[in-house]
């Protein structure tokens, strides 16, 4: 009789618990499926906003309707100045492909342009850049004054100034660039004095103190003089003038008769400087 008691109070106490195991059960659930319908519904709200959005700055958001080149970069390595490169995009959303035409530079301030000359690729007759696609164009001489020059002697020339990139198309309007050249500057000083000799004078280079880069000189042309000797012989032994110092080369021909000449000296860098001279007579 006591065992059976005994049994039926653990079969109740069993019950008991299992009862409560049950009601928490359906507590946790309950809460659960609380939280989850918090969540779903911040979730409706974050996707219903992001729609709302999209329908509302449709309208103020305008597309290009006409293809628009942009230029993305530009480099110049003033240790190598024969030449600078571009890169060119064509926007995914331009509605065609656009073809450049021309390229030109232009010194800030001022209206003329000089036109590339010289690139690779070659623009020829327009080089093609497709909708959503970029060009990388190097660009290696200019017109100046009708001829040709290289890179570099422009870069001699304009030293330190700032200067506007141009790429025309016939797709596009016109996209430009401002970039600044590097200060690279060569003072050429000729002597060339009757009173000691017509068969001989002298050229002095001096690299400006303030110069970028170091020039290391290759070549010294004279322009209408016949030259049988040239010391240093910067051909055979290229010559380095540093930042603030100079270099004195002797030259033995004859000028006589010459009114006029131009200096021209060439550098490993790829400068290129240029000097007209006007010669004293006898």
């Amino acid at each position: 009789m006591g065992i059976f008691i005994y049994s039926k109070r653990y079969e109740i106490k069993l019950r008991l618990e299992c009862k409560v195991n049950i009601m928490r059960m359906h507590g946790d659930m309950k809460g659960l499926s609380t939280l989850m319908i918090i969540l779903l519904l911040v979730i409706a709200a974050i996707i219903g906003g992001i729609i709302s959005y999209a329908f509302t700055i449709a309208a103020y958001v305008k597309v290009p309707e006409k293809t628009t080149l942009v230029i993305t970069g530009f480099y110049f390595d003033k240790e190598n100045a024969s030449s600078f490169k571009l890169s060119v995009l064509n926007p995914s959303y331009s509605p065609t492909d656009a073809t450049i035409n021309g390229i030109a530079v232009s010194i800030k301030g001022e209206n003329q342009l000089f036109y590339v000359a010289k690139s690779n690729p070659s623009i020829g007759n327009g080089l093609v850049i497709p909708s959503g696609e970029s060009l990388n164009i190097t660009c290696s001489e200019i017109i100046k004054d009708g001829a040709n020059i290289s890179l570099g002697e422009f870069v001699g020339e304009f030293a330190g100034k700032s200067i506007i990139v141009h790429i025309f198309s016939s797709d596009s309007s016109a996209s430009n660039i401002e970039v600044a050249l590097p200060f690279v500057k060569l003072t050429i000083t000729a002597d060339f004095n009757p009173q000691v000799s017509l068969e001989k004078f002298n050229v002095t280079l001096k690299n400006d103190a303030n110069s970028e880069v170091n020039l290391t000189i290759n070549d010294v042309s004279v322009s209408d003089i016949t030259v049988n000797k040239m010391t240093p012989n910067v051909k055979a032994q290229p010559a380095t003038i540093l930042k603030g110092e100079s270099l004195l080369i002797n030259f033995n021909g004859s000028w006589q008769g010459i009114n006029k000449t131009t200096i021209i000296v060439s550098t490993q860098q790829g400068y290129v400087f240029r000097k007209e001279v006007t010669l004293s007579g006898v």
